[in-house]
C-alpha cells in the first residue's frame, strides 16, 4: 500500500494560487458570457457570434467543482473524501454537456432570430486566433465592410 505523501507549505501556496486563479477565471467566463448574451440580444448592426461564447455563461458548473476539490488540499494537506469526488466528477460532466448543449441551443435559436431580422452573413475577413470560431452577421453590406 503506498503512502500518502503530505504536501509542503510551499505545494499548498502554489495550489492556493491556482486555485485563485481558477476562480478569477471562472467570474471572467461568466462575466464574458453575460456580456455577449447581452451585447447579441441588442442586436447591433454588425454583429461576431460565437457559440462559444455562450457556453462561458455556464462554465461555472464545471470550474467551481475543481476548485472545491482543490481546498481540501490546500487546506488540510489530504483527499477529499472519494464519494465527493465522483459527485463533483457528475457535476463537471453535466456542466460540460450543459456547454456545449447551451451554446448549440442559442445557436439555433439566435441565428434565426437575426435571419428573420434582415441580418446576411458576411464574408470571412476576420484576423485573429480565434477568427474561425465566429461568424460576422450585419444589416448590410456597409457593415461587414468595417
Amino acid at each position: 500500500m503506498l503512502k500518502h505523501k503530505s504536501l509542503t507549505i510551499k505545494d499548498r501556496a502554489v495550489l492556493l494560487f491556482l486555485n485563485v486563479l481558477m476562480f478569477f477565471l471562472m467570474l471572467a467566463f461568466v462575466y464574458v458570457g453575460v456580456d455577449s448574451i447581452k451585447t447579441y440580444l441588442s442586436y447591433p448592426n454588425r454583429i461576431e457570434y460565437s457559440s462559444i461564447q455562450v457556453g462561458f455563461v455556464f462554465s461555472f458548473v464545471v470550474i467551481a467543482p475543481l476548485f472545491l476539490l482543490g481546498l481540501p488540499v490546500i487546506f488540510k494537506g489530504e483527499k477529499m473524501n472519494e464519494r465527493l469526488t465522483q459527485f463533483f466528477c457528475k457535476v463537471m460532466l453535466f456542466g460540460l454537456l450543459l456547454v456545449i448543449s447551451s451554446g448549440l441551443m442559442f445557436r439555433v435559436y439566435y441565428i434565426n432570430e437575426i435571419e428573420s431580422r434582415g441580418y446576411i452573413e458576411c464574408p470571412a475577413k476576420l484576423i485573429g486566433a480565434f477568427s474561425g470560431l465566429t461568424t460576422q452577421y450585419a444589416t448590410s453590406e456597409v457593415y461587414c465592410k468595417r
